[in-house]
Formats: C-alpha cells, sequence, structure tokens
C-alpha cells in the first residue's frame, strides 16, 4: 500500500486470453477474446506537486515533473505515465498522481498483462481525481498506453479489460458479448519465451504472401473456426470447442508461429484428457492454454511443473474493471 494520508483509489482489472482468431483478426476475421484472473490491480492517490510518479511492484519506479517535463526512472514505466498524463488531460486537473501497480501476471506472454495495468492505473487515477470516467474515457486514456506498447494495437486487450466477460471481436466492427454458460477450466502455461508481438505478427504476414493460394484458404479456415467455436460456446458444447481450439493450433503452426515447446504443450495436455489445447496470443513464445475436463486441472499443472514450466488456471471474469476506496 502506499503510505500516506489521503484516500487510497483501488482498480482491478483482469486479464485476458485468446481463445481463437489470433493473427487472422489482423485481416478482418473475428476473435473470441476471454477476460480472465488473474488480475492486475492499481492504487492511485491525488498530491499538490505538479508531478506524476508510478511505482512497481515488479519493474521499480519512475517519475515525470509535469513543469519541465523531464522524466526518470524505469522507462519501462512511461507507457503508464503516459496513461495518467492523459487521464490528467481528460478531467483538466493540473494536480499531481501517485500510483502503484501489483500483479502476479507474465509479462510478454499474450495474456493482455499492459492493457490490465492500464485501465487499472487510468480508474484508480480518474477516482484519486474525484470523476467516474465514462467507458469512452477509460479507453481512451488505457490506449495512450497501448499505442505506446504496440504501435497499432486493435484495442482489443483494453476492451476486454474494460468490459470482462466473453467477447467476438472484429476490427473495426463493434464488438459482440457472447453468453458464456458453462464452466471453462482453464489453464495457461507460460513457455517463459518472451517474444515481440509485432515480430510475429509480421512473420504471419510474411508467410501468408509467400504461400500463394493454400495459405489464403488456411487463413479463411481460421475465420470459420472462431465462428464455430463462438457458437459452441453459448450452446454450450466444450467437445466441439476443444477440438476446434485444436484445429486452430496446427493452421497457426503452418503459419510459423508456433514453437516446439507449444506444440509439445498441447500434446501433453491432450494426453492428459484436455478437450482442447493451441497457443494463444502471438506465438513464438508466450503461453498455451488448455481447456481441462473438471478434475484435471491440477493434473495437468502438475504435468507442466515437472517439464520446468509454470502454469496456474485462468478463471473466466464476467465483471471487467472495478474501482473502491480503502
Amino acid at each position: 500500500m502506499i503510505r500516506i494520508k489521503e484516500r487510497v483509489y483501488i482498480a482491478e482489472a483482469p486479464t485476458k486470453i485468446i481463445l481463437s482468431g489470433e493473427h487472422s483478426v489482423v485481416y478482418g476475421y473475428p476473435a473470441i477474446v476471454l477476460a480472465v484472473e488473474p488480475k492486475v490491480r492499481a492504487e492511485a492517490v491525488r498530491r499538490g506537486e505538479a508531478m506524476i510518479r508510478v511505482e512497481s511492484s515488479r519493474l521499480g519506479r519512475a517519475e515525470r515533473d509535469l513543469m519541465s517535463g523531464r522524466t526518470s526512472g524505469q522507462e519501462k514505466l512511461t507507457p503508464v505515465i503516459e496513461v495518467l498524463r492523459r487521464v490528467l488531460d481528460l478531467c483538466e486537473s493540473r494536480s499531481g498522481l501517485i500510483v502503484r501497480t501489483s500483479g502476479e501476471v507474465p509479462v510478454a506472454a499474450g495474456l493482455g498483462s499492459s492493457a490490465s495495468a492500464f485501465v487499472s492505473s487510468a480508474l484508480a487515477a480518474f477516482r484519486a481525481l474525484g470523476v467516474d470516467p465514462m467507458r469512452e474515457q477509460l479507453i481512451d486514456a488505457a490506449m495512450a498506453g497501448e499505442k505506446m506498447v504496440h504501435g497499432r494495437p486493435s484495442g482489443v486487450d483494453v476492451e476486454v479489460a474494460v468490459s470482462g466477460g466473453a467477447l467476438r471481436y472484429v476490427k473495426g466492427v463493434a464488438s459482440r458479448s457472447l453468453r458464456i454458460r458453462s464452466e471453462l477450466p482453464l489453464v495457461v502455461v507460460n513457455t517463459g519465451v518472451e517474444r515481440s508481438t509485432g515480430d510475429m505478427v509480421e512473420r504471419f504476414r510474411s508467410n501468408l504472401e509467400a504461400g500463394g493460394a493454400e495459405m489464403r484458404v488456411l487463413l479463411d479456415s481460421m475465420g470459420g473456426i472462431t465462428d464455430q467455436i463462438g457458437a459452441a460456446l453459448e450452446k454450450p458444447d466444450l467437445d466441439v470447442v476443444g477440438r476446434l481450439m485444436v484445429a486452430n493450433h496446427v493452421v497457426l503452426a503452418r503459419f510459423g508461429v508456433s514453437l516446439p515447446i507449444l506444440d509439445r504443450i498441447v500434446v501433453e495436455s491432450m494426453g492428459l484428457g484436455a478437450l482442447g489445447a493451441k497457443l494463444t496470443g502471438a506465438g513464438g513464445g508466450g503461453c498455451a492454454i488448455a481447456l481441462m475436463k473438471l478434475g484435471l486441472v491440477d493434473s495437468l499443472i502438475a504435468r507442466m511443473g515437472r517439464m520446468g514450466l509454470d502454469s496456474f488456471p485462468a478463471v473466466f471474469c464476467a465483471e471487467g474493471a472495478r474501482a473502491w476506496s480503502s
């Protein structure tokens, strides 16, 4: 906690997994994105000095003097400072802010940890300034950080962190919520291999262009797989969801964005009775997800541990970002 007398405003936002449609979403096809726990938390207080300070349990500390514009400290925290600067602009405030972020979510792993940090930091800051932000304002502020990190992000990570639940997302089109009426025993397995989303997007594009008609057919098939997964989720028919997850992984591997370790996680998961498994996010490292049968989650986590891999249950989160005061 921030040890100061002023009231502390706390916010948290879910992370996310892409159940289907990564990469193809860039080309106008749908993606299905689920908000999940673990969440990222932020605490904020308003200060009189014209400065922004960000403290991270993982990355350290950074500051910006709002009068001179000078920034010091950990460069990786600069996007959070930009989010908070945008909050101050939207509130037309000359106050300062101190924000502390925390959360045990793997970074650079395809789970949307940066978007969750930006959303929770922005929401806590708005509340510290006495503002209950509209949804559009919260998204606006969080996107200031996403653009610094990802260049031209789709915005889906921020949207699902704000809204929670399950979304059928198509770039440039209003998202549609999916009704999840069944427990989803999902496990996230972290390869520990960090990768650049931009590099993986470029690899996918290069293989698509080099592969001609065959790869275009595979790209189109990913769109069909995603729509079938969405329909099966709402029935619900988790057996179909699982089989289609594997099909999606096979197509992504054909585009060159899998790794042997990701393929092995899929094989090991299926051998332990998973309904389905696949890489999630950009690929090239990061995480895989497995949809297990009830009662088999612990078995998979134990198996991944013997392989030297960290894994954890991903609990579907119907609720989006929320805030309160201490």
